[in-house]
């Protein structure tokens, strides 16, 4: 229909901004993701209410969880290589149980010179 039939989606759109949270960086000791890019994120569900899980990223080998609820952020430490040192890469989130969640990780890169074609599966 043209333009006008557009109006409704922009305006849609607009509303959905509003509703973001901003979580701004404190600063000082508290834990806080490296600036990233070609990392893979997912929303993730838990008892605990909403969080995202960010992984890798290009030179930025780690994975983070933000409480969105708390707006806070933890590190997740010893996570083999094979999880965490990839970027350009896929992740998908399968909730087995209400407190079980498995992130399955698919592809990407090692390096500039090596492209991944395997799967990975994290449970949490």
């Amino acid at each position: 229909m043209g333009f006008d039939s557009e109006i409704p989606l922009i305006a849609n759109y607009l509303l959905f901004l509003q509703d973001i949270l901003e979580v701004p960086n404190p600063g000082g000791s508290v834990q806080w993701p490296k600036g990233r890019w070609g990392h893979s994120s997912v929303l993730i569900t838990t008892s605990s209410g909403p969080h995202l899980l960010v992984v890798g990223g290009d030179l930025v080998y780690d994975v983070w969880l933000l409480d969105i609820n708390k707006r806070k952020w933890k590190e997740l430490i010893n996570l083999p290589d094979n999880v965490t040192k990839r970027y350009w890469h896929s992740l998908s989130v399968w909730s087995v149980t209400p407190t079980t969640n498995w992130i399955i990780e698919f592809g990407g890169k090692r390096d500039v010179f090596t492209t991944i074609s395997d799967t990975a599966v994290i449970e949490l």
